[in-house]
């Protein structure tokens, strides 16, 4: 699991969600993952709301807001 941790380092949400689905193995490893990283900006607000459902707050380190006007 380390080891998909640290491969987790390098890779998007969106990416590290995708394997959930892959067999249970990786499954347990996205759910124990606890350093997210999350970028928001303004094409992300439905994104934003499933991660909130699914990324309990103390797994997630940093939060990137880009705002473009």
């Amino acid at each position: 699991v380390e080891l998909i941790h640290h491969i987790f380092d390098y890779s998007n949400v969106e990416t590290i969600f995708s394997l959930r689905q892959v067999c249970t193995r990786l499954y347990a490893a996205v759910k124990s993952y606890n350093r997210f990283h999350l970028k928001i900006d303004r094409y992300s607000e439905c994104r934003v709301k499933f991660y909130a459902r699914f990324i309990p707050s103390e797994h997630i380190t940093s939060i990137y807001v880009e705002c473009i006007p």
